[in-house]
């Protein structure tokens, strides 16, 4: 079911794409921000109902303490957090 949904969306913004990509952008900005929305709230949930304290891995010590205590292999694992976001 979800293929076939994605592949109507596909087809319905390519057949849209003759009206410009801002009359396209304009009628999908309210289905991106509301997708955004639900996915933001359900982490958000998540996050302060099985394990707040996660908050803490904001904080600059902790990267310091990756930096510090292995030193050059810290980098490598940022670096490989950084590619795998990306």
């Amino acid at each position: 079911h979800t293929v076939f949904l994605a592949c109507i969306v596909l087809v319905g913004l390519f057949a849209l794409q003759h009206y410009g990509t801002h009359r396209v952008g304009f009628m999908f900005a309210p289905i991106l921000i509301a997708w955004l929305l639900c996915i933001g709230s359900v982490g958000m949930y998540n996050i302060f109902r099985w394990n707040p304290h996660i908050v803490r891995a904001l904080s600059p010590y902790y990267i310091w303490d990756l930096f510090k205590k292995p030193g050059r292999d810290g980098w490598r694992s940022l670096g490989g957090i950084v590619m795998c976001i990306t």
